[in-house]
């Protein structure tokens, strides 16, 4: 899979996930999903264009670059790697804020 041609649909946004990896004294790498955040911050990379919802255009609130909060089980089940990288596929509903 390739995440540069991806396009989400139906109001879904791509996102990268923040490589968070820290390191011990001794010099062991924890990995960002062993810690105990239950939030994750990433990259939007590719966002669908505006949907209808009840009869109602919706546009989407984030816009690509935009470094977005969301739940560590965001995206689950549309998720992938890709050289080292992790990319999810999500919902709007599932982002929690939009970092400055």
């Amino acid at each position: 899979m390739n995440a540069n041609k991806l396009k989400p649909i139906n109001g879904s946004i791509l996102v990268v996930d923040e490589k968070k990896e820290t390191k011990t004294k001794s010099g062991i790498f924890i990995p960002a999903n062993a810690s105990d955040s239950n939030t994750v911050a990433g990259e939007v990379v590719a966002v669908s264009s505006s949907k209808l919802e009840n009869g109602v255009i919706v546009e989407p609130e984030v816009e690509i670059g935009d470094t977005v909060m969301y739940s560590f089980t965001a995206g689950a089940g549309n998720s992938f790697e890709e050289e080292g990288k992790m990319y999810r596929i999500i919902r709007p509903v599932e982002l929690l804020a939009i970092l400055d």
